[in-house]
């Protein structure tokens, strides 16, 4: 009787990278006490826009390879607040102690 043929590759590749008796020569990771740097902490936006504009977003994501909506948006905003700063002559100041309101739109 002739051994039946596995379709899969043979080995897990992930077997080494995630085995515990690999050692690792990356440095240890940062302590959990430490916050992380401001730039590349990320939060959640929510925003309304009209449906006809989101939907032309969407398009452009997805007819150009590897863009995200998330990165569309960050180059977007990022390219009109340089105009505005320039404008301004310098960046605009931090906020001190003030949020801004957020919520449903009044109407």
């Amino acid at each position: 009787m002739t051994k039946k043929k596995n379709k899969t590759i043979n080995a897990n590749p992930l077997t080494d990278y995630l085995s515990p008796t690999k050692k690792s020569n990356n440095k240890p990771t940062r302590k959990i006490e430490e916050q992380p740097e401001k730039k590349n902490f990320k939060t959640r936006v929510t925003i309304h826009m009209s449906v006809d504009l989101i939907d032309k977003v969407k398009n452009a994501v997805f007819w150009e390879p590897g863009l995200t909506l998330t990165e569309f948006a960050e180059r977007a905003f990022m390219y009109e607040l340089r105009k505005w700063e320039k404008d301004w002559g310098e960046e605009y100041p931090q906020r001190q102690d003030y949020q801004l309101k957020g919520g449903r739109p009044l109407k």
